[in-house]
C-alpha cells in the first residue's frame, strides 16, 4: 500500500501541458492529484477536492501566486504550500516569504524547471503519513513529557570549537514517532500550552547545562520563548526558579524572534531589561526577517544577533543574499554584538560566513539538531580531540565515508 495514497494534491499552473505531466507524475507517485489553470476554479476546488496540499505556479495568467495565497489565507487553508516558478530566485523567494507573512503553512519554493524526482523529493518530505494531531492530543504530550529537546551544536567559526547548542522542541509521538515543531508549536501558541511546553524544553536544556558545564566552562545553551511570555509573572518565576543556580544563569540564553519582539513592545522592552540585569544572555532571532528589525535592535538589550537561515540558505546561489549577510554582520559587529548565522547547510556557505568574521554557526552541515545522548555522544567525540575542531572532525569522517562507498 502506498502510504501517500490518501494524500489530496491541488496543483494551479496556466501551463496545461505542464499541469496535465505534474498530475500524471504525482499519480504514478501514488498522490490523489487535481490540476486548476487558474483561480477562479480554485474556490471550489477546495471545496469539493479538500486538497491536504497545494502546488502553486506564482504566474497564473491572468492571476497570480500572491492572490492565491491570500485566497487560501482566507478560507483558512492549514496544509503544507508549495511554491513553483521560473522566475528570478527574489521574486520567488518574496513570494515564499509572503506565504509565511499571510500565516500560511508554506513547505518549499522550488526553481523551474525542475526535476521530477525533485518534486516527489519535497512532497514526501512534507506529506509523511500521518494521523490527525490536535490540542487534547497536545496537552497529554506535553503533560507525559513526550515533547523533548533536541539539541543542535553551535561552534566557533573561528576555531571550530563547540560553543553550545540551541535546544529545539520535538515531539516523540507513540504512534507519528519525531514529530517537526512545524506541526505543533502554532497549535501551543494559540491554546496557551506553549508556556508549559517551554519550561519542559528548559528544564531539558539545564540539564545539557550541568552534564557538560565541567567540561565546557563556558557553555551556552539557547531556548527560544516568544515574547509574550516575557509579560507572564507566572511564567518568568518558574523559569527563574530552573536557572536559579549562578552558573545555570550564566550558560543559559533565551532566543527571541524579532517579530514577537515588537509586539507590545514597552512592556517586552522591561522584561528584557529585567532578564539582563539579572544577567540572562539574550539573543534576537531571525533578524533581518522583520520591518522593524533594526528598531529592536536599537531599542532591545540583546547580546547576539542570529541571522535568519532565510538569507544563509541562499548563499551558494544569491549574490543578493551574500550582500544582505554581509551587511547585517557589519552592523551588528559595529554595534558590538556577537553574531550567528542558522541553517548552514554547506561548506561553501560555512567558508563565506567565516571569510566575514561571522562568529558562530549552526546547521546540517556542522550537525543535525541531536537526542540528548546522541548529543552527548558527539559532544564526546569532539572534546576528546587534541584540536577540538568540530570542522576537522566532520571533514574525517566525510572522507572515511567516502572511502568506505569506493
Amino acid at each position: 500500500m502506498n502510504v501517500f495514497a490518501s494524500h489530496r494534491l491541488l496543483i494551479i499552473d496556466d501551463d496545461r501541458e505542464l499541469l496535465e505531466l505534474l498530475i500524471r507524475h504525482c499519480a504514478r507517485q501514488g498522490f490523489d492529484a487535481r490540476g486548476v489553470s487558474s483561480l477562479r476554479d480554485l474556490g471550489q476546488q477546495m471545496t469539493q477536492f479538500r486538497p491536504d496540499a497545494v502546488l502553486c505556479d506564482l504566474a497564473i495568467d491572468p492571476d497570480d501566486a500572491v492572490q492565491c495565497l491570500e485566497l487560501l489565507r482566507d478560507i483558512g487553508f492549514a496544509g503544507p504550500v508549495f511554491l513553483m516558478s521560473g522566475c528570478e530566485s527574489r521574486v520567488l523567494r518574496a513570494t515564499f516569504q509572503i506565504g509565511g507573512q499571510l500565516g500560511l503553512n508554506m513547505a518549499e519554493s522550488i526553481a523551474k524547471p525542475f526535476d521530477l524526482a525533485e518534486l516527489t523529493g519535497c512532497l514526501r518530505l512534507h506529506l509523511k503519513a500521518e494521523l490527525p494531531l490536535n490540542e487534547q492530543a497536545l496537552r497529554a504530550g506535553i503533560e507525559q513529557r513526550q515533547v523533548i529537546a533536541h539539541f543542535q551544536p553551535q561552534v566557533d567559526l573561528a576555531s571550530g570549537r563547540l560553543l553550545g547548542a540551541e535546544a529545539l522542541a520535538r515531539w516523540a509521538h507513540p504512534n507519528l514517532g519525531l514529530v517537526p515543531p512545524l506541526r505543533f508549536i502554532g497549535m501551543a501558541e494559540k491554546s496557551g500550552l506553549i508556556a508549559p511546553m517551554t519550561l519542559h524544553i528548559l528544564a531539558d536544556a539545564v540539564r545539557l547545562i550541568e552534564t557538560w558545564q565541567s567540561s565546557l566552562p563556558d557553555i551556552r545553551v539557547s531556548v527560544n520563548v516568544t515574547a509574550p511570555l516575557l509579560t507572564d509573572q507566572g511564567f518568568v518565576g518558574e523559569a527563574l526558579r530552573l536557572i536559579e543556580a549562578p552558573k545555570v544563569r550564566r550558560a543559559i540564553k533565551l532566543e527571541i524572534t524579532e517579530s514577537s519582539a515588537m509586539d507590545n513592545s514597552l512592556e517586552i522592552e522591561a522584561a528584557l531589561a529585567r532578564l539582563r540585569i539579572r544577567g540572562i544572555s539574550l539573543s534576537l532571532d531571525d533578524f533581518g526577517t522583520g520591518y522593524s528589525s533594526l528598531v529592536a535592535l536599537h531599542r532591545m538589550p540583546f547580546t547576539e544577533l542570529k541571522v535568519d537561515q532565510s538569507f544563509v540558505k541562499e548563499l551558494d546561489r544569491d549574490g543578493d543574499a551574500k550582500v544582505i549577510v554581509r551587511a547585517l554582520i557589519d552592523l551588528a559587529h559595529n554595534l558590538g554584538q556577537k553574531v550567528c548565522a542558522e541553517g548552514v547547510e554547506t561548506a561553501p556557505a560555512l567558508s563565506f560566513l567565516r571569510s566575514l568574521g561571522c562568529d558562530a554557526a549552526q546547521g546540517f552541515h556542522i550537525a543535525k539538531p541531536l537526542a540528548p545522548e546522541d548529543f552527548d555522544d558527539w559532544c564526546g567525540q569532539i572534546l576528546s580531540r587534541d584540536d577540538g575542531s568540530a570542522f576537522a572532525f566532520n571533514e574525517e569522517r566525510r572522507q572515511a565515508e567516502a572511502a568506505r562507498s569506493h
